[in-house]
């Protein structure tokens, strides 16, 4: 892949004046964050073979990276002193992690080891690492990350790894539950989260499947994937980890999830529903096999 150019300005209306309201520190945070989101989304990559160019996805995606480049530019000519030079590696670390840039991974350890208090590199390098495929570096990064800061997304990652990582059927019990414990904490910091509280949705699902097996965690479940859906449906103030620009969107997997726990407690007429709305949010998610699934299952019981 070719490494992400700086242009000098960005190409979209009134992004120069706004940033320039909000000072070049805010300004690359968020460019930052936005690339973050659209990585974790899938947006940021090569356009699906056959597609015929990017999409529309890929498209944002082009002109939020011009973005970074552009805020980050205006940040480093700003930038003050050691700490502002270190500030300004790190920004550049994540902007070329969430661009896939080859080289991210080494300048993220150079910005983790230059400032082992930036929550946000040891965030975007334990995520690295776990999408390469070593869980081991990425649960060090998660967790040398709340040594220092009681950080709601290092908490959610965390949650998650743990979920994914155990060698024998105890040790990844007994991982299930600690990743219930830290879907909690993140909850407790943050109670406006609808991404901590449909994770904790998740963790509950996982518990009951892989542990428990007793219904009022499936219905702890219920509860938090309401909350979640309640949250995003009608907004929320800002979250700790200050996004800030939410794109709006509502959550695919919520809803596919929330199907199968009703579809496992036979209520079907409310799992239809939920894989309706996954699969209008996301037509790549098997929701049209599962809604069929559950018309032959009733039809055969008629």
């Amino acid at each position: 892949r070719q490494r992400p150019h700086s242009p000098a300005r960005s190409g979209r209306p009134g992004v120069g004046r706004a940033r320039a309201a909000m000072g070049p520190g805010a300004a690359v945070e968020r460019a930052v964050r936005r690339m973050e989101r659209l990585a974790a989304s899938g947006a940021v990559g090569d356009a699906p073979e056959g597609s015929g160019g990017p999409g529309r996805a890929a498209g944002i995606a082009q002109a939020a990276q011009r973005d970074g480049w552009a805020a980050l530019e205006a940040a480093r000519e700003a930038a003050q002193g050691r700490r502002g030079a270190v500030q300004v590696l790190g920004w550049e670390a994540r902007l070329r992690a969430a661009a896939k840039d080859p080289g991210a991974e080494e300048l993220l350890c150079r910005a983790a080891k230059l400032d082992p208090t930036d929550a946000r590199v040891w965030n975007s390098l334990g995520e690295l690492h776990w999408a390469n495929g070593d869980l081991t570096a990425a649960h060090h990064c998660f967790t040398s990350c709340l040594e220092f800061s009681r950080d709601i997304r290092a908490m959610r990652s965390l949650s998650m790894l743990l979920r994914k990582v155990g060698a024998t059927p105890q040790e990844r019990a007994a991982n299930t539950k600690e990743s219930l414990r830290v879907a909690k904490a993140a909850v407790a910091l943050d109670c406006n989260s609808h991404e901590s509280w449909y994770l904790l949705g998740n963790t509950y699902l996982s518990l009951f499947f892989a542990v428990s097996h007793d219904p009022t965690h499936l219905e702890a479940a219920l509860k938090a994937y309401r909350r979640s859906e309640a949250l995003e449906r009608g907004g929320c103030p800002a979250q700790v980890d200050g996004d800030g620009d939410s794109d709006g969107e509502r959550n695919p997997d919520l809803y596919f999830n929330r199907g199968k726990v009703f579809e496992f407690l036979e209520e079907y007429a409310a799992a239809v529903k939920d894989y309706e709305q996954a699969g209008a949010l996301d037509p790549r998610l098997p929701s049209a096999q599962r809604i069929e699934s559950i018309f032959r299952r009733v039809g055969n019981a008629a």
